[in-house]
């Protein structure tokens, strides 16, 4: 039991693939239920911008990014906010 949740912690901290991305995005969809609400930023963990872009197609393309676009360049560029200006400008509702 021990060994299971280090692995699990292990594989927390690891940043996902675009595999593991997509085949969460599968089950999901599969399962008829809605991406769970930290998923962008676990796509912000993606170690490459090009997969970040491709993963955050795939949510769109499959049904479960619905409602306003994604700001590219806070989750795909990681750029960083500078300003309040800034702040109020990336908005993620619906």
């Amino acid at each position: 039991m021990l060994i299971t949740a280090l692995i699990a912690s292990a594989m927390a901290l690891t940043p996902p693939t675009l595999d593991q991305i997509t085949a969460k995005v599968n089950e999901t969809v599969l399962a008829g239920r809605q991406m769970p609400p930290d998923f962008l930023l676990t796509i912000g963990r993606m170690e490459d911008a090009g997969d970040r872009m491709l993963a955050i197609v795939y949510l769109r393309r499959s049904g479960l990014l619905t409602g306003a676009a994604v700001d590219l360049d806070h989750v795909v560029f990681r750029r960083e906010i500078d300003s309040e200006a800034d702040l109020d400008a990336v908005t993620y509702d619906d």
